[in-house]
């Protein structure tokens, strides 16, 4: 399950607003327990705590995955997390900046239809 962070949360984080990030509730897990991995553009963060009771006579397990496939732009090679004190991580990337098109100025064509005065006065007809 993952937790709503606000902007300021995230960027206190480090996290740029537009920056892609999720955040992934990894509660009741330690850094050396969670695994972050990539394969080709989905992001798995898995967890798996294992734990006996102080006799050793019982055996417990507690273990989660959650993958994401990530967005197309988001740059593989800044990919970061961070696992915070309340139990949240948050696993952030730049994105590509999407640029506006712009194509070179270009001239549009007049196509006069009808009767046209020149400059000189002269009347032209269009045909």
């Amino acid at each position: 399950m993952s937790k709503q962070m606000t902007e300021k949360e995230l960027k206190q984080l480090g996290v740029d607003e537009n920056d892609w990030a999720s955040v992934i509730n990894t509660c009741g897990f330690t850094p050396d327990q969670v695994k972050v991995s990539l394969d080709g553009n989905t992001l798995t963060v898995s967890g798996s705590n294992d734990w006996k009771s102080e006799d050793g006579s019982r055996v417990s397990s507690k273990t989660f995955s959650q993958s994401v496939l990530l967005p197309k732009g988001v740059k593989l090679e800044t990919l970061k997390s961070k696992m915070l004190e309340d139990g949240s991580m948050v696993v952030h990337a730049e994105q590509e900046q999407k640029k506006p098109k712009v194509d070179a100025v270009k001239d549009i064509p007049i196509e006069f239809v009808g009767k046209k005065e020149t400059a000189k006065g002269d009347t032209v007809t269009a045909s």
